[in-house]
């Protein structure tokens, strides 16, 4: 008796089973550059940010205040978003939030999710002793965001800008 020359069931679970092997490799290899992409392009979003921030100054002569508590940008009216969404007095806003930016919460979020914190430091004073703990810009603002890998220093619901967060202004 002559077989038919298609696949079997082992064939296929075979075939299917080596598509997977296949698949998790390329997900897997693929995930730090993804991971690396996203943080370029966090660091990119704050250093422009930045520069919004320092047209705003010029025009206002001081930086815009910041959200206290935990600094989480938010689109409250008067919040950072609303005054930065604003027309300045060269009639054009000083930076464009896009609607991909902005998550159901109404907050400014990084790709990872992770929301823009923003810190008005202009008054306060430097410790007696300087640490790692302690580095902020004591003359302007800072800025910082969890990048990939930082969850553990970067809390979402944290007050204080992360020293070992690694999407910062500093």
């Amino acid at each position: 008796m002559r077989r038919d020359a298609g696949l079997t069931t082992f064939d296929l679970v075979i075939m299917i089973f080596i598509l997977a092997v296949v698949a998790w490799f390329v997900i897997t290899t693929g995930s730090p550059d993804r991971c690396r992409s996203k943080h370029s392009v966090g660091q990119a979003t704050i250093q422009d940010f930045s520069v919004a921030l320092k047209a705003y100054e010029t025009d206002f002569g001081a930086y815009p205040p910041d959200e206290p508590g935990n600094y989480i940008t938010t689109g409250r009216k008067g919040s950072l978003i609303d005054l930065l969404s604003r027309l300045g007095p060269k009639r054009i806003p000083y930076y464009e939030f896009r609607k991909d930016q902005i998550d159901s919460k109404g907050r400014w979020v990084t790709l990872f999710g992770s929301p823009y914190k923003y810190r008005l430091n202009a008054g306060r004073q430097p410790p007696a002793t300087p640490s790692p703990e302690t580095m902020i810009n004591f003359h302007s603002f800072d800025m910082w965001a969890s990048g990939c890998g930082d969850a553990p220093a970067c809390d979402l619901e944290t007050s204080e800008p992360a020293t070992k967060a690694t999407m910062k202004n500093w």
